[in-house]
């Protein structure tokens, strides 16, 4: 454009019929329009230029949970400044293929420094295209442990010829480019070893801790193995220790053991499905509905939560609180919250007793 004005200023103004105010008139209007020239033409570039690796990440749908999960570890400004990254990330399937569970311990406000180290995990400094993958057995992450050593992720090729780094395929052999860097698309969130993700479920964890025996007999007598197993939550479980079964009344308990429906009634009574409510989580007189149907209400002893299940017993005291499982958190508490009512409630106690059921 800048060309065509001069050839056309100084043909103008070479010729003999051109006076002196003409040409200082079509001078003027020459530099007017080189300068709105200047103006604009950065302003289309602008508009046609790829945006931030953040912008690219918020737009595509396919990466929204990847994009919540930036956010939620407040890595949002480390992708929208500048200087050259590469982020592998992974498609809301590969976030999905994890479970609700996992992604639910995940994005809970208490694992945020571990989300961070999840997102930061995919992100390497420096533009790596697919093409340079060949030339990198590995790659450092942003994401380091506790000694300030970056986490490495291995690359390799795969016999149908499509590059991998660690478990997780690349979907497209063409990277995304963006203003500060490269987005490869993986089919796998890439876990880091330092993340700390509970791997045994609800069921397991208790089978695991010699506190709880007497709660797996009656979990397995009850037949709630498999609701509180994976893929199954997220649940939170009030769990009762075994002296919290041992202060029932012999004949309670062995009828409670003996009749697995009155049984597993008592222990919905204990389990809360759809979310893992951790301690951090608890008001004062929260209501929360269990599986049974009932609600229990959340209080404070002081530091000590107190969960009350009916009006006629002494409300459960949390003594150990926030024990992670894959698919929940447990509460341990000291009592079995029975109220003396259904099939076993033929069974009278005497109000020495009671204070114990």
């Amino acid at each position: 454009v800048f060309s065509i004005f001069t050839l056309i200023f100084f043909a103008l103004t070479s010729s003999p019929q051109f006076s002196a105010h003409m040409a200082r008139t079509f001078g003027m209007l020459f530099v007017a329009a080189f300068l709105s020239v200047l103006v604009v033409l950065p302003s289309d570039a602008r508009a046609l230029a790829p945006g931030t690796l953040l912008d690219m990440i918020e737009t595509l749908p396919q990466f929204s949970i990847f994009s919540s999960a930036v956010h939620l570890a407040g890595a949002g400004p480390l992708l929208s400044h500048e200087g050259l990254k590469t982020v592998f990330i992974p498609n809301n399937d590969a976030f999905l293929n994890l479970g609700n569970t996992t992604l639910s311990w995940l994005t809970h406000p208490r694992n945020a420094q571990l989300l961070l180290a999840l997102v930061l995990n995919h992100i390497v400094p420096g533009p790596v295209s697919t093409s340079y993958l060949a030339y990198f057995p590995t790659l450092s992450t942003l994401n380091k442990d506790a000694t300030g050593t970056a986490q490495m992720l291995r690359v390799s090729k795969r016999p149908s010829g499509w590059y991998a780094v660690d478990d997780a395929l690349l979907v497209s052999p063409d990277e995304l480019s963006a203003s500060n860097g490269i987005i490869q698309m993986v089919d796998k969130v890439l876990l880091p070893a330092n993340l700390g993700l509970p791997t045994k479920d609800t069921l397991q964890t208790v089978l695991d801790h010699a506190m709880f025996t007497t709660l797996a007999k009656a979990i397995i007598t009850a037949g709630l193995a498999e609701l509180v197993s994976q893929p199954n939550g997220p649940f939170t479980f009030f769990a009762p220790l075994n002296n919290a079964f041992d202060t029932l009344p012999l004949d309670v308990s062995s009828c409670l053991m003996a009749n697995p429906p009155a049984l597993r009634a008592v222990l919905q009574a204990h389990i809360v499905r759809g979310e893992a409510m951790y301690s951090s989580d608890v008001a004062d007189n929260t209501l929360v509905r269990t599986l049974s149907g009932s609600s229990i209400a959340l209080s404070f002893d002081g530091p000590t939560i107190a969960a009350s299940f009916h009006a006629s017993i002494p409300a459960s005291r949390v003594v150990l609180a926030d024990l992670d499982s894959s698919n929940g958190v447990i509460h341990v508490i000291d009592r079995v919250m029975f109220d003396n009512t259904g099939p076993c409630s033929r069974i009278r106690v005497n109000d020495d007793d009671r204070g114990a059921v």
